[in-house]
């Protein structure tokens, strides 16, 4: 009887420990939240400093990424990405922000998103303020096969009316 007691322990500390599904340790789902939130932080310096390249890097490569404005129909691939960019990257009286406030990362670790809100400010030469816009946005993010994490697919719209 006792082996027949040890072979079930045997089988059920084995069950168990291949019952995760390669899922990671809480640990790992910590860091990998701050690594999304850093890639967050990172694209809203990239709008900030305006600089397209570095915003634009942090589209996924693997997959044909979309951004979501408002007012507009969904921006498909990373060129009409840019040409959708291009102007208000261009724009030297413009000021944009970005903020994460929640992020939360799937179960496998390998998908996660960020909600966070949104300023944009332009100025007049005289630094006097003529637009100015808050709102909110969803990043979905992706980890890529290097580790690192990228956008598939991101939505935004402002909390003012027109």
């Amino acid at each position: 009887m006792k082996p027949l007691i040890s072979l079930l322990a045997a089988y059920a500390i084995l069950f168990s420990a291949c019952s995760n599904n390669n899922q990671p340790f809480p640990e790992q789902i910590e860091i990998e939240k701050e690594k999304i939130k850093q890639a967050d932080i990172t694209w809203g310096n990239a709008a900030k400093s305006k600089n397209l390249q570095e915003f634009l890097s942090l589209y996924t490569d693997n997959q044909i990424p979309v951004t979501m404005p408002p007012n507009n129909p969904s921006i498909k691939g990373k060129e009409n990405i840019r040409n959708f960019y291009q102007p208000m990257f261009s724009m030297e009286n413009l000021t944009v922000e970005f903020y994460p406030e929640t992020i939360e990362i799937s179960k496998s670790g390998d998908l996660g998103y960020v909600i966070g809100v949104y300023q944009t400010k332009i100025q007049d030469s005289t630094g006097n303020i003529i637009n100015e816009d808050k709102g909110k946005y969803i990043n979905i993010w992706k980890k890529q096969n290097d580790g690192s994490w990228k956008c598939p697919a991101d939505i935004f719209n402002s909390d003012l009316s027109e």
